[in-house]
């Protein structure tokens, strides 16, 4: 089946792929990835607990630390409501790949 083809669709190509697994972006990655499946969005604790999903063993002090670059890059929105968790989505929950990681 092709890129364009799949029902999940994530990577745009094979050279996006390639550029998705490599180390420096694989992690920024797989949040999008998560948060992808997850379109109204999830706190960053959640996010550490789904990460174990793709061998990453992260918390939720590790993951908010590491997703504000995709805040600053305008891939994720952080939403903070009165007293409630932090949560995160994608800007753009139709995206994928190459676009995640084209801000970053």
């Amino acid at each position: 089946m092709t890129y364009g083809k799949r029902l999940e669709k994530v990577f745009c190509n094979n050279e996006c792929s390639q550029t998705a697994q490599r180390k420096q972006n694989w992690y920024n990655f797989n949040v999008c990835r998560i948060l992808k499946r997850h379109p109204e969005g999830l706190t960053a604790e959640e996010i550490a607990r789904l990460m174990d999903e793709f061998d990453f063993h992260q918390n939720s002090h590790r993951v908010s630390s590491r997703v504000r670059r995709l805040v600053s890059s305008g891939v994720l929105i952080r939403e903070k409501q009165g007293v409630s968790p932090t949560t995160y989505r994608l800007a753009n929950p139709e995206g994928f790949g190459q676009e995640w990681l084209s801000h970053v």
